[in-house]
């Protein structure tokens, strides 16, 4: 926090207006307003493609929010080597999905080979 708005936070709390405030720095209310308000605590509107507009409860700062997380945040989280057990999590999801992938393969060809096996059977390869 740096002097100026410590010597902000002091003056309101003597009880000084934010136009006060802000005559006496030389500011706007609203840089005032802003300069004060940390952190932020933005009430979001509803999804309404893929931004929203979000006001801050104490400034009224206005800021655009994401409704989706950007796809290299996925890559990112995804991409980087597990090391432990969460090496070992992954592998063992991996191995049971291949053998998961495996088992459905062997009952559909059980599947066409009990139909007949001729052509124009549904999953005949």
């Amino acid at each position: 926090m740096t002097e100026r708005v410590a010597e902000m936070r002091e003056l309101r709390e003597q009880g000084w207006s934010l136009v006060r405030v802000g005559r006496h720095f030389g500011v706007s209310e609203r840089s005032i307003r802003r300069a004060l308000c940390s952190p932020h605590i933005f009430v979001v509107a509803p999804p309404r493609g893929p931004t929203s507009m979000g006001v801050c409860k104490r400034c009224r700062a206005k800021k655009e929010h994401l409704n989706t997380i950007p796809r290299d945040v996925w890559i990112s989280n995804y991409s980087r080597p597990h090391k432990g057990a969460a090496a070992a999590k992954l592998a063992a999801e991996t191995r049971r999905a291949a053998e998961t992938r495996r088992a459905v393969a062997w009952r559909e060809r059980r599947y066409v080979e009990r139909a007949g096996g001729g052509a124009g059977v549904a999953g005949a390869t």
